[in-house]
């Protein structure tokens, strides 16, 4: 496994996404393709995948899901916490991905808010906790760094989206 090899450089698309949200608000629409919270996940788990399970990341799929879940389970891997708790959240970003783009019926307000407030914050208290096991303290640094500022910042885009309720 090569940690130092997903660049902590990967945080500049939460800080696009942090301020995003301080300009629009945006916690109750879904995300386009290209949004910068959902190109940090894309960018994550396309370098976790390449330099830490060696595998290429072809898409946020139901076959993507499937590969992570063969992952986790090939006996020859021997996958620490920090990270299987990784491949986890991959997982459940494949199954979430269509509802928070708008893409199917189940996508609305509610769903849009528990990524923002869950998923994503989740998503980079794991990324702190495996690059810290993994020795890769510049990821862990810039994660510690930015989860409170994301967090806040939905708080706030929330609390503003309520107000105008």
């Amino acid at each position: 496994m090569t940690p130092q090899a997903i660049s902590p450089e990967i945080f500049a698309s939460i800080d696009e996404a942090i301020e995003a949200l301080g300009e629009k608000g945006q916690v109750d629409e879904p995300l386009d393709f290209q949004s910068p919270v959902r190109e940090f996940c894309r960018t994550f788990y396309e370098q976790f995948f390449a330099n830490v399970a060696n595998k290429r990341l072809r898409s946020i799929s139901a076959d993507s899901a499937l590969e992570a879940t063969l992952l986790l389970k090939d006996p020859k891997r021997n996958w620490p916490p920090e990270a299987r708790k990784l491949l986890v959240r991959f997982q459940h970003l494949c199954k979430l991905d269509t509802d928070i783009r708008g893409r199917s019926y189940g996508g609305d307000e509610q769903i849009y808010r528990e990524f923002h407030e869950e998923f994503v914050v989740e998503l980079i208290e794991e990324i702190e906790a495996w690059a810290e096991a993994a020795g890769a303290p510049e990821l862990a640094k810039r994660a510690a760094a930015a989860g409170p500022e994301y967090t806040k910042a939905v708080a706030e885009a929330i609390e503003e989206a309520d107000a105008d309720d």
